[in-house]
């Protein structure tokens, strides 16, 4: 699951470029409002049971794209996959040094 394995691969500096395909974060739509998604890191992105589906669906996103710019990784393309009807993106990520980020 990419919610998962995203940090090995955006923290290891020798990958320059990324191609990734989302879905919908697992657990999200089984409507069971309050429960924890037990395959994504529950200390970190679900942390308390009581939050709406939603609100965790965004955190766990915020924190699979913050990685990704943490790590300079920029993302210079998106595309919709039509084999998964609107429920998954795949995005290209480049990797950039810093000092091309933050030219001061």
């Amino acid at each position: 699951c990419e919610y998962i394995s995203y940090e090995d691969f955006t923290k290891y500096e020798k990958i320059r470029q990324i191609l990734i395909e989302v879905h919908a974060p697992p657990g999200f739509d089984n409507g069971k409002e309050g429960e924890v998604v037990k395959d994504i890191k529950d200390s970190e992105v679900l942390k308390a049971q009581t939050e709406s589906p939603t609100r965790r669906e965004t955190k766990v996103l915020v924190n699979f794209f913050d990685s990704f710019a943490q790590n300079n990784l920029i993302m210079f393309s998106k595309e919709p996959n039509p084999w998964c009807r609107g429920s998954c993106l795949e995005y290209s990520f480049i990797r950039l040094k810093p000092s091309f980020l933050n030219p001061n």
